[in-house]
């Protein structure tokens, strides 16, 4: 079988590739440039040391238009967007087929850890990996059918540490790379700031009360980024942002056991 897979450089998307070739297969990667963070180096390697083509596809245009904006307007309707699950379905898995698919391979693959499988009804569906702790079908949900039917997820029974070890023995450098954390284009962590270097406009305005961020910083359900307990609520209390209604940008505090509301 001929397999595109998407390949970062770490150990997980390294290791998966050498599988996929220990098993008969041949594979080629693909690193998806997502935006001027995006670095190609690692993959090179990864790819030069498995003795494998490596395709650079230039996703730039698609992240911004679907990524991106999709999470700046999250954030300024006060909602809490997952930037990766949009990008998976929208930009990375679509692009990754699009590109299988137009040059003669016959599946795709990725390192992730979860499982693709057939249900009685005919359909593809998530399953949890073998791994639970490294799970990451929450990451996959929102993949199309068209998507899942030509995946394969070759950590699917493998715990972290067993692929670690087997890079390890393979004498693969990806071996010891650490995992990515962090959205991978805000290697800082500033959402606020992202945002407002995107749009000119500070989030940081506070709502009713005191806050250390404003709406966009700290959204719905945020336990984080206050200044002090506001009036009426206890301070003993750990407090919730429970609603920001995105058009008055004011902000409604209370304790945890108000957060849930039928």
């Amino acid at each position: 079988m001929k397999i595109l897979l998407g390949m970062s450089g770490g150990v997980d998307s390294t290791f998966a590739a050498l599988k996929l070739l220990r098993e008969g297969n041949t594979v080629e990667g693909a690193v998806l440039k997502m935006h001027d963070y995006t670095t190609v180096d690692e993959a090179k390697e990864s790819a030069a040391a498995l003795g494998i083509p490596l395709h650079v596809l230039d996703c730039r245009e698609d992240f911004e238009r679907e990524v991106v904006q999709d999470l700046i307007s999250k954030y300024r309707a006060a909602r809490t967007p997952n930037p990766c699950v949009v990008c998976n379905r929208t930009v990375k898995f679509e692009r990754l087929l699009r590109y299988a698919l137009s040059h003669g391979f016959d599946a795709i693959a990725t390192g992730h850890y979860a499982a693709v499988v057939r249900t009685g009804e005919g359909r593809y569906a998530l399953r949890r990996a073998k791994d639970t702790k490294k799970d990451q079908t929450y990451m996959l949900w929102r993949l199309s059918q068209e998507q899942l039917s030509h995946l394969i997820l070759p950590l699917s029974d493998l715990h972290k540490e067993e692929v670690r070890a087997a890079s390890s023995d393979a004498a693969l450098e990806a071996a010891d790379r650490s995992d990515s954390q962090e959205i991978c284009f805000l290697p800082d962590g500033d959402h606020a700031a992202f945002i407002e270097s995107c749009t000119g406009r500070s989030p940081s305005r506070v709502g009713c009360w005191a806050a250390t961020g404003g709406s966009s910083a700290t959204p719905s359900g945020s336990a984080r980024g206050w200044a002090s307990p506001p009036p009426r609520v206890c301070s003993s209390q750990r407090s919730i942002r429970r609603e920001i209604p995105s058009r008055s940008r004011r902000t409604i505090r209370s304790p945890r056991r108000f957060l849930f509301r039928i």
